[in-house]
């Protein structure tokens, strides 16, 4: 996949989880995904696109004031 297919797909999933579809330099947050959604997120990405570079560490190592979707979709560019 390339960038904007993992874009487009990350926005799936947030809307799937009732949340809101995001730009790039949006914050993770303003999609407005709760606690749960995010999990949902994370699992989704490592189990349906086979990435596994979420590991535990690197998630509670996530400042979610500061994290944007860039910086996620930078993460599966640079180390997935």
């Amino acid at each position: 996949m390339n960038r904007k297919e993992y874009f487009n797909f990350i926005n799936k999933v947030l809307v799937t989880e009732n949340a809101k579809a995001i730009e790039e330099d949006n914050l993770l947050t303003d999609s407005e995904l709760d606690s749960f959604g995010y999990a949902v997120l994370f699992i989704t990405l490592e189990a349906d696109l086979n990435l596994n570079c979420f590991e535990k560490e690197y998630l509670n190592s996530i400042d979610y004031k500061t994290y944007t979707m860039k910086d996620l979709l930078d993460r599966i560019e640079n180390v997935c």
